[in-house]
């Protein structure tokens, strides 16, 4: 008869176990700058790695929860690993649907439903000089570039069929001259060998107390765009005249 009132009283149920396994892996290294040999520097092998799962007492069935794992770690010229996954306890049956049948009785870790890779490299400009030029220091100019490669794999089995996707992505920047800028975003479905709608590239212009951009995505169905000058006030950012375009052609 509480139901309605302000403070209504919570009348269910409650009662599971949480299982958690958090682990992080370090390392000293000798410090090569040391003349005294005596200075060691910490290294992050695992970031993180996680594994957790719970259990619910009360359900009549199915009481373990998907086993979920996660992994973070940072080898050698990648910038970032990411992985993450998880393990559901149980079976299938020949429909699909899941049946109250430990996989963990029958010596199985369990049956994979999900699992994601995401990484990434930064590309200096003077690691490529001394790779491909063998110079140890950079050219005396304003050529500014940066250059960073994103994948991503990604799988899922809920029940009978796999659904597998991957991407590579590329993007950066870089100084056409003094005052014009250059950055790009290219996603590319490692599939189907195609450019993402997403894609987009973007110039521009300083032009001293304001500044121009003109933002154009290629590959999508319609035309798409936005021009915009503004001044670097923040306080006159009202002043700013904006053109969009989607749909139709350029004009």
């Amino acid at each position: 008869k509480y139901s309605t009132a302000v403070y209504a009283p919570n009348a269910s149920k409650a009662a599971s176990a949480n299982f958690t396994l958090d682990q992080n892996l370090q390392t000293k290294v000798l410090d090569r700058n040391d003349s005294t040999r005596s200075k060691y520097n910490t290294v992050n092998i695992i970031n993180e790695f996680r594994v957790n799962s719970s259990y619910n007492f009360l359900k009549d069935s199915l009481n373990w929860s998907n086993l979920v794992f996660v992994l973070n770690t940072t080898p050698g010229f990648l910038k970032n690993l990411n992985i993450d996954g998880q393990f559901s306890p149980y079976a299938i049956n020949k429909n699909g649907s899941v049946i109250d049948s430990l996989l963990w009785k029958k010596g199985s870790l369990g049956r994979l439903t999900s699992f994601n890779i995401k990484t990434r490299i930064d590309l200096k400009r003077l690691d490529l000089m001394k790779l491909i030029f063998k110079k140890e220091t950079l050219p005396k100019d304003n050529f500014k570039w940066s250059l960073t490669l994103n994948y991503t794999y990604s799988y899922s089995k809920l029940a009978t069929d796999a659904t597998i996707n991957q991407s590579l992505g590329l993007n950066g920047s870089f100084q056409l001259s003094k005052k014009w800028s250059f950055s790009y975003n290219l996603p590319v479905n490692i599939k189907s060998i195609e450019f993402s709608p997403s894609t987009s590239f973007n110039f521009k212009r300083d032009l001293h107390c304001w500044e121009m951009t003109f933002n154009y995505f290629p590959f999508q169905k319609l035309t798409n765009y936005t021009f915009t000058i503004r001044p670097k006030a923040g306080l006159l950012s009202d002043l700013k005249y904006d053109k969009r375009r989607s749909g139709g052609t350029i004009n």
